[in-house]
């Protein structure tokens, strides 16, 4: 929340400097415009941490990657983990609450095979980022129990649907003591139809360090996940868990 702040008090002292200067109307309008621009990019980009403070990469100097996905327990997610499986690799999943609840059996398989789970909020709705602080802290608290009810363990991760913050997602994320989880390579998967398109996509953006956002929700992410896990093998990259890449700012 502190570069919200500063901003917002940027454009107060800057408002008050043109008052002094009694300049024109669209010096007033120059300014309200570029606070504006950098507010709106700080809602959409979890990677500014503009309302929060969010885990998006990990070491730059370091040849690791590590692969997340988001929106399920769906049916294609136990194709994932085979995926996964037959590669030895560990991933992140934020899961949806509602939908764990209604397929508790791959929730099950998720965490028996060994992957971090997170909260990615309880129902997923349009409006989860507008709702009062109140009704988001009791939705995520609830997926949160959904949760525990699967790993025994209270969760503290958690990924802002859509990736958007705004000052009531980083009240929740501070009230609720959770650590925010972003990325730093996103593979649009859910809007590019063609598998080919989105693996390229994330040859040409992963770096050491990345973190890759997948969804276990698309259509041939088997497809696609096995693309990218032997491309990242090919160019050295070793595929880590995400505990692994943050170090020791991952603290569970």
């Amino acid at each position: 929340m502190l570069r919200f702040y500063s901003t917002i008090l940027f454009a107060i002292l800057a408002t008050i400097a043109l008052i002094l200067a009694d300049v024109s109307a669209i010096a007033f309008i120059a300014l309200y415009l570029i606070v504006s621009v950098i507010v709106f990019l700080g809602v959409i980009k979890i990677e500014m941490q503009f309302f929060a403070k969010s885990l998006c990469r990990g070491d730059k100097t370091k040849q690791e990657v590590a692969i997340t996905f988001d929106d399920g327990p769906h049916r294609n997610t136990l194709k994932v983990l085979d995926i996964l499986d037959k590669y030895s690799v560990k991933a992140g999943f934020f899961i949806i609450g509602k939908k764990a609840n209604e397929n508790p059996d791959i929730v099950k398989e998720i965490t028996n095979r060994g992957h971090i789970i997170g909260n990615h909020s309880y129902y997923h709705k349009g409006a989860f980022d507008i709702q009062s602080r109140k009704k988001m802290v009791n939705e995520l608290t609830k997926a949160n129990e959904t949760i525990k009810s699967f790993t025994g363990e209270e969760n503290k991760l958690f990924r802002p649907p859509y990736g958007i913050t705004n000052p009531i997602v980083g009240y929740a994320i501070k009230k609720m003591g959770l650590i925010s989880i972003g990325w730093s390579v996103r593979s649009l998967d859910t809007s590019i139809k063609d598998p080919d398109k989105v693996c390229r996509r994330v040859y040409k953006r992963v770096k050491p360090g990345s973190v890759i956002l997948l969804h276990d929700t698309t259509k041939d992410i088997d497809v696609i996940l096995e693309n990218i896990i032997k491309y990242l093998i090919n160019n050295n990259y070793k595929i880590v868990s995400l505990k692994k890449i943050f170090g020791t700012k991952f603290d569970i």
